[in-house]
């Protein structure tokens, strides 16, 4: 591993001047916003053939 490897963490990113890895965040985490996105998606789609429904 390189000088400034942190182990475990892939990311191979350090502080500014540490040895010690940065903590894990969860910011590179896809799976909350796109489970958001589909289900804004849904509720949209959902609401869309609804007012169909109502003006047919």
């Amino acid at each position: 591993m390189g000088a400034g490897a942190a182990g475990d963490d892939d990311s191979d990113l350090t502080a500014h001047g540490g040895t010690e890895p940065l903590a894990q965040t969860g910011g590179s985490d896809p799976v909350l916003p796109l489970g958001i996105a589909a289900g804004v998606l849904v509720a949209g789609t959902g609401l869309l053939v609804l007012a169909r429904l109502r003006r047919s």
